[in-house]
């Protein structure tokens, strides 16, 4: 729980916005409480280092899905695009990331969890694919809905201003570039 309160410090910190900060962090924790229970359901017993070590990975991992999607989000919003479209692309650009990181991390956790001999590692693998399989599923369709319905609630619980970002390395950005040959390609 306190690793929680520290992500969603950051989160405000970083997006100046206690809504958005909520949002994600409901989601994911949501997630971690689903992973969970079925353990608990399934009577499935979890070491307590176990739990600790598989919500904190799960919620360092599994928050960066979700600030994917929102930060698309919050950027398309700035730019008075609807907010069914800014979901839309924001999903859609985010989706490669998602699925690439996404299914590594539920393939490590798997593969551990299968081929580990002792109990506490193979259970940590398990329940950690598990956990990330069940925060994917959230983020690409609960998370999208809930930025949509809770748009007016992030835009006013976020402070006005520019938030932290850091200058790119390059002069353009990847996107910039990106549209700039597909134009060039299309003459």
């Amino acid at each position: 729980m306190l690793s929680a309160v520290f992500v969603v410090l950051v989160i405000m910190f970083v997006f100046r916005s206690a809504g958005l900060s909520v949002l994600l962090i409901a989601v994911i924790q949501g997630s971690i409480w689903l992973n969970f229970s079925i353990s608990y359901f399934t009577q499935n017993s979890i070491f307590f280092v176990g739990y600790l070590i598989v919500s904190a990975i799960q919620m360092g991992a599994n928050i960066d899905y979700a600030i994917v999607v929102s930060n698309r989000y919050l950027e398309l919003r700035q730019r008075n695009v609807s907010r069914r479209k800014s979901i839309r692309l924001a999903l859609n650009g985010a989706l490669p990331t998602l699925v690439t990181s996404g299914s590594i991390l539920v393939i490590a956790g798997l593969l551990i969890g299968f081929i580990s001999t002792e109990s506490i590692i193979s259970v940590i693998g398990l329940v950690l694919g598990r956990g990330t399989i069940i925060s994917l599923v959230l983020v690409l369709f609960v998370l999208p809905q809930m930025l949509v319905w809770g748009d007016r609630f992030i835009s006013r619980t976020t402070v006005k201003g520019r938030r932290l970002r850091l200058h790119p390395l390059f002069d353009e950005d990847f996107e910039q570039i990106a549209l700039r040959d597909r134009a060039r390609k299309g003459k």
